[in-house]
C-alpha cells in the first residue's frame, strides 16, 4: 500500500513479522526504499492483522497522513507500556 504523505512524498507501506512473538510488524519507507518510520510497536502478542501504534514516536504531521489512509482502524482497546498506553489497531488493507 501508498500512502502519500506531507513531508516525505508518495511512501510504501512494508509489512513483517517481529521475530519474538510474530506480531505484525508495518513499516513506512519512502520512494528510494529509506525508512522513514515504524508505524507499529511490540509489546505484546495480539490477535492476527493487529497491531499496537507507534503514537509516540511519530510526528502529529505523518501520524495524521498514516491514521487517514485507510490502513488501518482502531478497535478502542489499548495496551499499557510504561507510562503509555498505544492503541491496538486491525489493518484494513492487505500488505504484501
Amino acid at each position: 500500500m501508498k500512502i502519500q504523505t506531507t513531508k516525505y512524498g508518495l511512501c510504501t507501506v512494508k509489512k513483517h513479522k517481529y521475530q519474538t512473538n510474530g506480531n505484525l510488524g508495518l513499516s513506512l519507507v519512502d520512494e528510494d526504499g529509506c525508512p522513514i518510520t515504524y508505524i507499529s510497536t511490540n509489546i505484546l502478542p495480539l490477535a492476527e492483522n493487529e497491531f499496537c501504534a507507534n503514537i509516540f514516536n511519530i510526528g502529529s504531521t505523518l501520524w495524521n497522513d498514516i491514521a487517514t489512509s485507510g490502513l488501518f482502524e482502531k478497535t478502542g482497546e489499548k495496551v499499557p507500556s510504561g507510562f503509555c498506553e498505544y492503541p491496538v489497531c486491525k489493518l484494513l488493507v492487505e500488505i504484501d
